[in-house]
């Protein structure tokens, strides 16, 4: 109980000393209270500085050229100049294949153009030949006129001895009726005209049917002789088709279609010796061999593969949102995965004309030159285009960025108090921010702190470690 007391005495005793102390300070009740003081920040000036805007893509790389060693013509392997993997030069011989067969075939051809040479010449004499029984089978016919009008003319003849003869007869019979003409006279006459009758009978006979100078192309002799024409003129005709420009005397044999078909096939078996040996057609490596001495090898069968590997092509494949920043021969640069710290430096070469549907995006190349063979096709590789520089870019640490309602901010300091603007990004790479509006070169912006400040509230400027 007393000690309770004395508890609640010594608590009393404290208040009153203490309000008797408050009473005793002269001047107490004018001061007013201390405040927190302005919230401590760091901030970071807005600087200029380089900064590329770059694309990053996969590609794959591919041989500039590959070229498939294929033969032109049949045959079997009697040599091969290198083997796989080795480096040719353009030139040099790759694959020899036998010739006996081919050889064959030239022989062939060369018989076949000679006879053909030689029916030609044939051809021609008889076409000669027929020329002249033309001109023999138009003699014939004027020949046969002229006997079917001398035929005529003798018909005429003997119908005027004829009627002579009858009226001699006529009047030697009236003379024998009166006793003035014996009966050999009468005989004679009667003879006489007989005589007449067959003579006029032969020539009708000899003109078949002809009766006058408007019909004698129908006698069996002109018709004979026009036929005989027709046949010649027939056989010129064929000739001349057959022989063609080669029909003249003076026309060398080779303008006969024929000769030049034949001469045709000799010279392409003749040009086939050349293809038995095979050439690179440019500088490279042989790819995997397909084929052995010995071997026989169709026409277009695939024996090497010959690559081009001076330069190296790389596809790859650009959102469509960058089709208008790349351009044919702008600077490209890829990195593989054996050598990631060595750098390829190419150009861009291709752009596909048409956008993939499906994905957005459009195919491109690039070639990179090779000279130490390092890459391989096949290899993937990072590609990397520039597509945008900017030499006095300003420059923002990435903290000093507030990004409040779809909008990005960021503090000034202006005379010790920290000011909120809206501010536009650009660029951003690892630690750092383009500024496109908003902020300009100098000012200082907050970048520590921020948390704790607002929009027009002075701040503290912290100074940099080691200051």
């Amino acid at each position: 109980m007393n000690k309770g007391r004395i508890f609640l005495a010594l608590i009393g005793a404290a208040i009153l000393a203490a309000c008797g102390s408050k009473l005793s300070t002269p001047g107490a009740a004018d001061k007013p209270a201390a405040g927190p003081p302005p919230p401590l920040v760091e901030v970071a000036p807005v600087a200029t500085e380089r900064m590329v805007e770059t694309i990053e893509t996969v590609g794959t790389l591919e041989a500039s050229e590959v070229v498939q060693v294929k033969p032109e013509v049949a045959g079997r392997i009697v040599r091969l100049g290198f083997d796989e993997g080795q480096t040719v030069k353009k030139g040099d011989i790759l694959v020899e294949l036998d010739p006996a067969k081919l050889q064959q075939d030239i022989e062939v051809a060369s018989a076949r153009l000679l006879q053909i040479r030689q029916t030609v010449l044939q051809q021609r004499k008889q076409l000669a030949s027929a020329r002249a029984q033309i001109l023999q089978a138009q003699a014939g016919i004027d020949q046969a006129r002229q006997t079917v009008r001398e035929t005529l003319a003798r018909r005429v003849r003997a119908r005027a001895v004829l009627e002579r003869a009858r009226q001699d007869e006529n009047r030697t019979r009236a003379l024998f009726e009166k006793e003035f003409k014996t009966q050999d006279d009468l005989e004679r006459a009667i003879t006489t005209v007989k005589q007449a009758e067959a003579d006029v009978a032969a020539a009708d006979a000899s003109l078949s049917g002809v009766d006058g100078e408007e019909t004698h192309e129908r006698h069996p002799l002109v018709k004979q002789a026009r036929a005989a024409l027709a046949a010649a003129h027939a056989a010129e005709q064929a000739l001349q088709a057959s022989l063609g420009d080669a029909a003249g005397d003076d026309a060398p044999v080779d303008v006969h279609p024929e000769v030049q078909r034949a001469q045709a096939e000799l010279n392409l078996q003749q040009a086939r010796m050349n293809d038995l040996t095979l050439i690179a057609p440019m500088d490279g490596v042989l790819s995997v061999r397909r084929v052995a001495v010995g071997d026989f090898v169709d026409k277009g069968a695939l024996m090497f593969e010959l690559v081009d590997l001076s330069s190296v092509k790389s596809a790859f494949h650009v959102p469509e949102r960058y089709l208008s920043r790349i351009r044919s021969g702008q600077a490209a640069e890829l990195r593989v995965t054996p050598w990631p710290d060595d750098l390829f430096r190419g150009t861009v070469y291709y752009i596909d004309p048409t956008v993939d549907e499906k994905t957005r995006s459009v195919l491109m190349k690039m070639r990179i030159q090779n000279p130490s063979r390092r890459l391989k096709p096949g290899l993937f590789a990072d590609v990397r285009i520039t597509v945008g520089d900017f030499p006095d870019a300003r420059v923002v640490p990435e903290s000093a960025i507030v990004p409040q309602g779809g909008k990005f901010h960021a503090f000034v300091i202006e005379g010790g108090v920290a000011r909120m603007r809206e501010v536009t990004l650009g660029l951003r790479r690892p630690g750092k921010v383009q500024i496109l509006d908003g902020l300009h070169e100098g000012e200082s912006v907050v970048v520590a702190g921020i948390q704790k400040i607002r929009d027009g509230i002075p701040v503290r400027i912290q100074e940099p470690a080691g200051r």
